[in-house]
Parts: structure tokens; sequence; C-alpha cells
């Protein structure tokens, strides 16, 4: 779990994250464990080394290179400055430094890999997926976690390999897939695989995108996917989310939320990317919440339902039903009534 790293000299425990209890996570961290259930991240893969992660990561797919196995964007960047993430922590005290990789993300290094490895060392979208992954863990820290790498650590990506590993989390036991990507394109064949998840009661979640307009991006706005926009830690509409009620169905943190990096590092992340993370997350959660003879049964419009009772932010619907509520919701899914 990310409770502390004072081995590193820093202190970021689960609950000192706003995060957490701006969505009551706290609770949902403390209730029935998660371990039942997997997420699938279909990114541009996890560090199966980083030390949080490692534990509860679970083999997966590399669509980018064909290799089954446990699919990590360190492969797309060249072997000394993947030495240099990969160096063993250093010793409690020593000073680190914040290095700016993009305009969403920072990394917290120590001042010796700092002054070696700065952003213009690494691609665009490096270490995305374990930031991701991180965040899904801080809420569900029990869940599995299933790295499905279809984008190349410089964001690149063949929408042949986001299709395949939709239907690869499916058939491998996914009962939930994180999708932190968007496209302004509608997609027969990407439909066809998200109904087709659908159908097997696997529930997609993915993020509204950040270019701060009203308007439609896909995977987020189809009718069977969870679509989150993002806030920041006073639950004010991000500037850089984009919104509106056709987009996006619920809002979740997405500013300066602390997570896990590659090597045995941590960063600071913003963007709808990790708002959908967190949601993610919180589905695993709901689905240990209730009976487990009902929980096969349950489909994407009962979590739809569910993050639907909110607290009210944004506005006039810009962030659907408002900021999520993990009590609200926990309450509104334990209720659920399902034919026998």
């Amino acid at each position: 779990m990310l409770h502390s790293a004072e081995s590193r000299g820093m202190e970021f425990s689960v609950f000192q994250q706003p995060a957490v209890y701006a969505t009551n996570a706290r609770t949902a961290i403390q209730q029935r464990p998660t371990g039942m259930f997997t997420v699938a991240v279909i990114d541009a893969g996890i560090d199966p080394n980083n030390p949080i992660l490692a534990p509860v990561l679970v083999s997966g797919y590399d669509f980018t290179r064909n290799v089954e196995g446990y699919a990590s964007d360190l492969a797309d960047i060249d072997q000394s400055t993947a030495a240099i993430l990969d160096q063993p922590p250093p010793s409690s005290g020593q000073s680190y430094q914040v290095v700016v990789l993009h305009e969403f993300t920072a990394a917290m290094l120590e001042q010796s890999t700092a002054a070696i490895l700065d952003g213009d060392h690494l691609p665009h979208y490096f270490g995305h997926g374990t930031m991701v992954a991180g965040l899904i863990h801080l809420v569900a820290p029990t869940a599995r976690i299933l790295s499905l790498k279809a984008f190349n650590a410089d964001g690149t990506a063949n929408q042949s390999d986001i299709i395949r590993a939709i239907y690869y989390a499916v058939d491998h036991g996914a009962r939930v897939i994180n999708m932190s990507f968007e496209s302004t394109q509608i997609s027969d064949a990407l439909l066809k695989a998200i109904n087709y998840a659908d159908r097997n009661g696997v529930i997609c979640v993915a993020s509204a995108g950040n270019e701060g307009l009203d308007r439609l991006v896909y995977r987020a706005a189809y009718g069977n996917v969870i679509s989150v926009g993002s806030v920041d830690q006073q639950s004010q509409q991000s500037s850089f989310t984009n919104f509106g009620p056709d987009l996006v169905r619920v809002a979740a943190p997405g500013e300066a939320l602390i997570t896990t990096y590659p090597g045995n590092h941590y960063a600071a992340a913003w963007g709808t990317s990790f708002s959908s993370a967190i949601v993610a997350g919180i589905v695993a959660d709901l689905l240990s919440a209730v009976d487990q003879h009902l929980a096969p049964a349950l489909r994407v419009g009962d979590f739809q339902r569910a993050l639907s009772h909110a607290r009210s932010c944004g506005n006039a619907g810009s962030l659907g039903a408002g900021c999520l509520d993990f009590n609200q919701a926990v309450q509104f899914i334990k209720g659920t009534n399902l034919p026998h």
C-alpha cells in the first residue's frame, strides 16, 4: 500500500492525501478486501519492479511487442536511463528534487538521479501506467492489477492494440478496465469491444480528457462507459478537464495526486487520467461491498447509478452527477435489488 516511504526520507501516507478524504475513499480502504477482483490497466505499461505495486501485479501482455508477461514501458527507454531509475533507494535524509516531466506529471527523485535524469531524457508518456496503477492501488489496496501495454512511452498507439487489450482483459478475468486515454473519433470496432466487455459484466472506466472543452471524446462518451472528469482538492472543476452532461458521468480529484513512479520513486500527477484511476479502484471496492453471490450480476448501469449519488460540484451538470462520494455510492449498491 502507499502508506509511507520512510526509508526514502519521505512521508506519503495514504490518509495524508486530500483525495482520500474528498471522496470518502478512506471508508473504502477500511472495508472488505478487494483482492478477489482484477483491474486491467490499458496504458503504456506498469513497472513490475516497483516495490509498492509488485505484490498486486499479475502477468499481462505487451501488445506493442506481442509478448506475454509483466508489460512495462521500461523497455521503451535506453538501458542506461532505465538503470538510473532502477538504482537502490537512497539513505534516509538524502535530499530530493522535483523534476517536471511534462505539463501533467512531475517525478520526485533524489538529487543525484535528478541531476542526470530530467524530463528531456524521457518520452512524454513514460511512467503514466505506473502512476495510474498507483492510484488504483491507493483506493483498492488488495485488488489485483493487470498491465496491458497498448501504448508506447511516447503516447502513440495502434487502435487495433487497444481493441485487442479490451478483449484480452475480459477473457483473462478482469472485472474492471481503466482506460486513461481519449480520441475524438468514433470507432465501430472499439464500440464492439466495449460492448463485449459490458455483456460479460466487465466495467469500463475512462478519462474525459484534458483539453478543457465541452465536447465528446471516446471511449468516455459511450453510454456503457463510466466517464470521469477532474476536480481540484477543493472539489472545484479543474481548468483542464473536459466537461459537459453528455460526456462526464462523475468527477474525482485529478490535481496534485501523489502516486507511484517507475523505479522506487514517487510522482505528482494532474489530469483526468488519474481521476479515472481513482474511480476504477472505487468500482472494485463497490464490487467487494455487495454479497458475492450477487456481484457477478452487476453491470455498468448499476455502477453508473451508484456513482450518481454524489456531492454537488461543477456547473449545471458540467461534471455529470458531481463529485465522487464512496459512502453514498456504497449505500446505493448494497441496496440494489437484482432478479434471482
